[in-house]
């Protein structure tokens, strides 16, 4: 592995990683997966569920729905063979340079808002053509654009923990394990408080997603993405500049 992978900057790996997408996503197998996950969530579900599809809470949920299109970048970037010193010789030269990093992780938070906004947009589509009877069914802008923003945050933020779930071991097979065991959680945590969530719950989640309460739950929550998502990246730096520090000479025999 050549050092000149590690010294790339933040446009040259963000553009590498953009081009390398469908690659990462699996191929064609993966991406065949990705249009069932449209077909079901974007086209089938709206139009099951109509008018009960603007529920605000659904509306979040499809508004940061990221992860579901970051758990194999994430994995693709971070603990495959191209990238195995990244997690198995931050101690030995040469070290990955922070925008190399940052580049990564940049272009993984653009793909799963873009995904989510898809997908997003999607769902919108197929409730007004099944369901609008001639009429645009979309929310207005007070109420669309806190929860866009808030689901951008929410991609940065979800970039940013699949990669320390990667950094923080020392293998490969250990960070693929610890980003699937994670998005699977979130799955859970989602269904959970989807259709299985007692009525009570459900009725408070979507309290906080209310026309005259959303734009202050998203600033609230943006405000939180941001401030984990900076204190996520000190830590990649730390780990970065540690092994900078740690690092032996390179020597040619």
């Amino acid at each position: 592995m050549s050092s000149s992978l590690y010294r790339e900057g933040v446009w040259d790996t963000l553009r590498g990683e953009l081009a390398g997408a469908p690659a990462s996503a699996g191929g064609a197998a993966g991406i065949l997966a990705f249009v069932l996950l449209f077909a079901v969530l974007g086209v089938y579900f709206p139009w099951k569920l109509g008018f009960d599809f603007m529920d605000p809470f659904l509306q979040a949920v499809y508004a940061g729905s990221a992860p579901l299109f970051q758990s194999r970048m994430t994995i693709a970037t971070l603990s495959e063979d191209k990238n195995r010193r990244m997690l198995e010789g931050w101690w030995e030269p040469p070290c990955p340079a922070p925008e190399f990093l940052m580049g990564k992780i940049a272009a993984t938070a653009l793909v799963g808002d873009c995904g989510a906004l898809v997908l997003y947009a999607l769902s919108l589509a197929t409730l007004t053509l099944t369901h609008g009877n001639g009429r645009l069914l979309i929310p207005d802008a007070g109420f669309l654009v806190p929860l866009l923003f808030s689901g951008a945050a929410f991609s940065l933020f979800t970039a940013l923990a699949g990669a320390v779930l990667a950094l923080r071991v020392q293998t490969p097979l250990e960070a693929r394990r610890s980003i699937r065991t994670a998005f699977a959680a979130w799955l859970a945590v989602l269904l959970l408080l989807g259709p299985y969530a007692p009525s009570r719950v459900k009725g408070v989640i979507s309290s906080l997603f209310l026309p005259e309460t959303l734009p202050w739950t998203a600033l609230a929550f943006s405000a939180g993405c941001v401030t984990f998502s900076y204190a996520m990246w000190r830590w990649c730096l730390h780990r970065i500049t540690a092994a900078r520090l740690n690092a032996a000479p390179l020597t040619i025999s």
